[in-house]
């Protein structure tokens, strides 16, 4: 009898880019871009994406995600009239279930 093993490549993790946004006070809700995903196993518009706090802190609220083909992690962004500086913590999982996070 002959056996093949097989051995996959290793799973590395996905990608994630620090991305710092700049909106005034009282911005309307418009679509930009929060950050880069990627992942060599998968193709980024794949990954699963998470945000901190539900997406609204201190006025500031990004809502309705979504990783383009490319990478660029679009999102809903808006600003109160009072909102004041917010950071979130984001992070992307793989379909492995291995998760990179970024501030």
């Amino acid at each position: 009898r002959t056996y093949t093993v097989t051995i996959a490549p290793a799973n590395t993790p996905p990608t994630l880019s620090d991305v710092t946004l700049s909106i005034r006070q009282g911005d309307a809700v418009a679509v930009r871009q929060i950050s880069t995903a990627g992942d060599a196993q998968q193709a980024a518009n794949t990954l699963n994406f998470s945000i901190s706090n539900g997406g609204a802190l201190n006025g500031v609220n990004v809502s309705f995600t979504q990783i383009q083909a490319t990478g660029e992690v679009m999102a809903n962004v808006s600003a109160g009239c009072t909102a004041t500086q917010a950071t979130f913590t984001i992070g992307v999982t793989d379909a492995q279930n291995v998760t990179t996070n970024a501030t």
